[in-house]
């Protein structure tokens, strides 16, 4: 008889309350209840309160951050994207000649490419959404692809800041030297991390950081207008600038700046995991990207017609000295102080929904995994004694052992949970500090750009969005999509490992300069 006869027959019989309650203790054990017996052992105990709090997350996360309209996002990429980057951009052309102009419209096809095959692998043949590159290298390439991932992901993340933080400390000496007031560069960078990590702290969602992302956008138009008009105005003023059709040896260092004033990659899952409309994210991007290569495309015309190969990186040091080059360093710096808030807390949030302690998780968080430990504990207790009477000895042992590590790990993340906003701040504090000490022992800020760039963003950028897809979509028979995939990641590791050797041989120049001096 099955369990739906048994039921039949206890509703259609006169049998009262009581007696109800004594068949359906008795007899009526379910298939269900023997599963969770079964399944609650005390080496599942962890995953599963690891999964139900992944899925209570997802949950929370998709009502409280999926309020992001299209405007603020396309202000959060063109602040992501825009900005430094544009600083770059002349000074890459002297070193490409005017043929990088080729290069950086191919690069801004390409950065829209790789961008929304990005968001595709997220979603391809999978039941839930995946995170970012992490997961999706997990998917595709099991651990190694995760620590491909996570690695590139971390250096991006970690170093981004630290450039912006080299960017902002130099400027705030000079700024305050111009005004008579001599500070180290050193003593400025802890003043700048000092007023980025207050804002950073008490940062709670993207939808936060994206309200900042539309101040930095803006920093970013005046500071584009303040170079374009000073280029403008110095053309006539050096008639014998001298300029490079094509150099050849140049490019690969010059397209791994071109690379890294599009990198957005490891921020781009996140801002459309928080879009009101994430199916709008391929225009979205269209539109960011075409406006930000007509920046980049008016800033580096301009400027190199202006200086040639004499221009700086940055490219307000070879404005000429006053309220020009002051301004210019000054929106350059606010647009600094907005901008490096939006990769911290990229970096930062994995973290603090691993330890259980985002914002997202506060309230509802430590009291459901306290009340979920307990259940499971009682559960497994039971389990245990109907499932190994006869080596009742031995699986006492092995289940109080197993007990005493689950505990403890689970201690210290309830108490952290305890203490999730003191947590996050310290946390955040920690990062900000460790940025401040690079920053402060780095101080080439042109050649740190070139490094960062050939490294991190050429992968991010270009090469393993593209590999990726070509694994997941391998059998979707596309021919013409996995060419362009693969011609795109070739070129990425091109440029990449030319690139690298550039950028680390002007670096030790750098280096071996100044300390001869």
């Amino acid at each position: 008889m099955t369990e739906a006869d048994d039921i039949h027959s206890l509703n259609s019989s006169t049998v009262n309350n009581d007696d109800y309650l004594v068949l359906t203790q008795e007899q009526t054990t379910t298939v269900k209840e023997r599963k969770e017996k079964q399944v609650l052992k005390p080496s599942a105990i962890h995953a599963s309160i690891r999964s139900k709090s992944d899925q209570h997350q997802q949950q929370e996360g998709r009502e409280n951050v999926a309020k992001v309209s299209n405007t603020s996002t396309l202000a959060s990429i063109v602040c992501v994207v825009a900005g430094t980057g544009a600083l770059g951009i002349p000074h890459a052309l002297s070193r490409s000649g005017w043929i990088g102009l080729v290069f950086l419209g191919l690069s801004a096809v390409m950065a829209q490419f790789s961008g929304c095959l990005l968001i595709r692998c997220l979603y391809h043949r999978q039941s839930h959404r995946l995170s970012g590159f992490p997961e999706i290298g997990h998917v595709t390439f099991g651990l190694p692809g995760r620590i491909v991932g996570i690695v590139f992901s971390m250096l991006l993340l970690l170093f981004t800041p630290i450039l912006y933080m080299i960017l902002a400390g130099d400027n705030v000496s000079r700024l305050l030297g111009s005004a008579g007031v001599v500070v180290s560069r050193k003593a400025c960078t802890w003043i700048v991390s000092a007023v980025v990590g207050f804002p950073f702290a008490l940062v709670r969602t993207m939808r936060d950081v994206s309200f900042m992302s539309f101040f930095a956008s803006m920093a970013t138009v005046g500071l584009l207008f303040v170079i374009t008009s000073a280029s403008v105005s110095t053309i006539h003023e050096q008639p014998n600038v001298h300029h490079d059709w094509a150099n050849p040896g140049g490019i690969p260092i010059a397209f791994s700046t071109f690379s890294f004033s599009y990198c957005g990659n490891v921020i781009y899952p996140h801002l459309e995991s928080s879009m009101a409309a994430p199916s709008d994210w391929p225009k979205v991007l269209l539109v960011a990207t075409f406006a930000v290569t007509i920046m980049y495309m008016t800033v580096g015309f301009l400027a190199y017609l202006a200086y040639g190969a004499d221009v700086h990186n940055p490219v307000y040091d070879s404005l000429p000295q006053g309220a020009a080059q002051n301004v210019a360093m000054l929106v350059a710096t606010l647009h600094v102080l907005l901008a490096v808030p939006m990769y911290l807390y990229v970096l930062t949030v994995s973290i603090e929904t691993w330890l259980g302690v985002s914002y997202l998780q506060e309230h509802q968080h430590a009291a459901a995994t306290m009340k979920r430990y307990k259940e499971d504990q009682d559960v497994d207790v039971n389990a245990t004694m109907d499932d190994h009477q006869e080596d009742h000895d031995d699986d006492d042992t092995t289940t109080t052992t197993m007990g005493h590590q689950l505990s403890w790990l689970k201690r210290q993340r309830l108490w952290l949970q305890r203490h999730a906003r003191a947590t996050r701040i310290v946390l955040r504090t920690v990062e900000i500090c460790s940025c401040a000490v690079v920053a402060m022992l780095t101080p080439y800020f042109s050649d740190f750009m070139s490094l960062i760039g050939t490294i991190a963003a050429e992968s991010l950028t270009f090469v393993l969005p593209c590999i990726f897809w070509i694994k997941l979509a391998w059998h979707d028979r596309n021919p013409w999509e996995l060419l362009g995939c693969a011609l795109i990641a070739a070129v990425g590791i091109f440029c990449a490992v030319f690139g690298t050797a550039d950028a680390v041989k002007l670096f030790l120049n750098d280096i071996q300069q100044s300390s001869s001096l």
